[in-house]
């Protein structure tokens, strides 16, 4: 169980670093604004994900790929496109370390002795997230999160 001085302090630097990222990811920003608004699509998508306490959040990611500019295919292979994640971290849905941010869809199908999993706030960095590489299953993704908390 974390300390209250722990999460105000996790918190707090969620909050400056989040910040600071935004700063620096701002010319991004108005790139993936100006594309979308030029190709007529959407700048930013979101994804429903059980938060911590399994509430409901939307997860929000740059839409890159299909239909975008080659600048934004380009990125698509990158972690840039998830810069907009920054702004549920300021609304404090996520934090930079954590379990992964599970699908709400995939919530409902746990096990109860797998939703231990909400006791904290879902992170953009994980053990799954470092391990995902390497194609691990459900039961692992399960450990790694269980590992973190």
């Amino acid at each position: 169980m974390e300390s209250v001085a722990y999460r105000a302090g996790k918190r707090a630097f969620d909050v400056l670093f989040a910040s600071a990222l935004l700063v620096l990811v701002a010319p991004l920003a108005w790139v993936a604004l100006a594309t979308a608004r030029r190709g007529l699509r959407p700048a930013f998508v979101a994804v429903a994900c059980a938060g911590r306490g399994g509430r409901p959040f939307f997860l929000r990611r740059e839409a890159v790929g299909a239909g975008g500019s080659p600048f934004s295919r380009r990125l698509g292979g990158s972690y840039l496109p998830r810069w907009p994640a920054l702004l549920n971290i300021l609304a404090g849905d996520l934090s930079f370390v954590g379990p992964r941010p599970m699908p709400v869809a995939e919530a409902g199908a746990l096990a109860p002795a797998d939703r231990d999993r909400f006791a904290a706030t879902p992170g953009l960095v994980c053990h799954w997230w470092v391990w995902q590489r390497t194609n691990i299953d459900f039961g692992t993704e399960a450990e790694a999160d269980r590992r973190y908390l």
